[in-house]
């Protein structure tokens, strides 16, 4: 926004247009505007891994696993 040199104007509409797409398998990295949703789903990924491997429930949320002894 500092860009389009809007300090204290509101900005009630943004456009955004892809050309020459390409698959996802192929693409070098996804492009995001949210950092914090893809570690969150970056993390989403390892847990499935792991609870494939070590079964259901061997990793988790902290607030489900509880505390540790």
């Amino acid at each position: 926004m500092d860009a389009a040199g809007l300090q204290r104007a509101r900005l009630t509409g943004m456009s955004v247009r892809g050309e020459d797409l390409v698959s996802a398998a192929v693409a070098p990295q996804q492009i995001t505007f949210d950092p914090v949703r893809e570690a969150r789903l970056r993390a989403e990924q390892v847990i499935d891994r792991v609870n494939r491997r070590f079964g259901p429930g061997a990793v988790g949320p902290e607030a489900v696993l509880g505390k540790a002894s």
